[in-house]
């Protein structure tokens, strides 16, 4: 028995009496995931430690699941008179002993999964898609169109593209711009309490093409991005820039292009600057979206499951950031801050 933190980015918080019904459930899809991840969070009935008694918890954590307890006041106050204490955990999926319409409201106001105990919906198994961009229609050729239906609660994003604010011949700086918008817009809520939403993009400025788009400082750009972001939504959130480059800890781990969001990944063969506004691709690849859970479960399905590799990616970020914070470059809500004398907003990097 542990009582220590959960060690995965994403997690379950529940009650015992939960945990029990789940084990019962053998295909139940919470279940599986709670038996992938090797943990969970629960409420006691005692206040402190798991029911070392029941068979069913016995065997789940002989099979080398950890199930975490002294967290009844956190699960308590959520279920209570402090919901907003789940953005502490914005990758977690909370099933409460708590009432449908409530759950919902917590789900909807926080951009987090929360359910009543009971519920059997699971949107993280719920399979993504892929396009080829080569191929498929100009309809699709959008982040509109290619966010469509994606249903994911959201709090906090995060983009990964070295080279989103690079020109390459035939492009601008709009195009980037075009395509932030167009990626803020499908992705973020039409509503949303103030400064709930995290958005953060982390770039190499030193690769930004001053032959094509002019002589631009960070705080020209940051303005720029601040502009896009207002223009997107009324209320409050946060958008923070990240500049890292070659002499950062581990550059070489920020090839690939992502957009990381808390239940979600979406990678990107070759650029996130994928669209003209005129339903053009800038280039021939696969764009492939994913929810955490919807590869390896099933039997035999050997795949990654997505919330590991959320994880290894958000890890290897924080690690870069704290080794090499000194050489970055940053900039939130359109204000540029002095190298290194920064803190990262966004909570999934925390």
């Amino acid at each position: 028995m542990n009582n220590d933190q959960p060690q995965s980015k994403f997690v379950v918080y529940t009650t015992e009496e939960n945990l029990i019904r789940l084990c019962s459930e053998k295909d139940n899809s919470w279940y599986k995931i709670i038996m992938k991840v090797g943990e969970v969070v629960i409420s006691t009935t005692n206040g402190e430690n798991w029911d070392t008694t029941n068979p069913l918890l016995q065997a789940m954590h002989r099979a080398g699941v950890n199930i975490y307890t002294g967290d009844n006041d956190f699960i308590n106050q959520i279920a209570t008179t402090n919901p907003e204490k789940v953005l502490e955990d914005p990758c977690a999926a909370y099933l409460l002993d708590i009432d449908t319409k409530i759950a919902d409201k917590i789900q909807t106001k926080y951009g987090v999964i929360c359910q009543p105990q009971g519920s059997e919906k699971n949107i993280l198994i719920q399979e993504g898609w892929e396009i080829d961009t080569a191929v498929c229609s100009e309809e699709e050729k959008s982040w509109k169109k290619f966010f469509q239906g994606q249903n994911c609660p959201l709090n906090s994003v995060v983009i990964i593209d070295r080279y989103f604010f690079s020109s390459e011949p035939g492009e601008k700086i709009d195009v980037s711009l075009f395509n932030l918008r167009q990626i803020l817009d499908a992705l973020l809520p039409q509503s949303s309490p103030e400064n709930v939403i995290q958005v953060i993009i982390v770039f190499d400025f030193t690769k930004f093409n001053r032959n094509i788009d002019g002589d631009y400082s960070l705080q020209t750009l940051a303005e720029k991005v601040n502009k896009v972001k207002r223009a997107v939504r009324d209320y409050s959130y946060t958008l923070e820039l990240l500049s890292i480059n070659s002499n950062c800890y581990n550059y070489q781990d920020t090839h690939n292009r992502r957009i990381i969001a808390n239940f979600s990944i979406t990678n990107a063969l070759h650029k996130l600057k994928a669209f003209y506004e005129n339903n053009k691709s800038l280039s021939d690849q696969y764009i492939t979206f994913r929810r955490l859970f919807e590869k390896g479960l099933k039997d035999g399905d050997r795949s990654t499951a997505p919330a590991f590799s959320q994880k290894k990616i958000l890890d290897n970020l924080i690690e870069i950031i704290e080794t090499s914070k000194s050489s970055m470059e940053y900039a939130c809500n359109g204000r540029v801050s002095a190298p290194g004398k920064f803190e990262i907003q966004n909570r999934m990097l925390k």
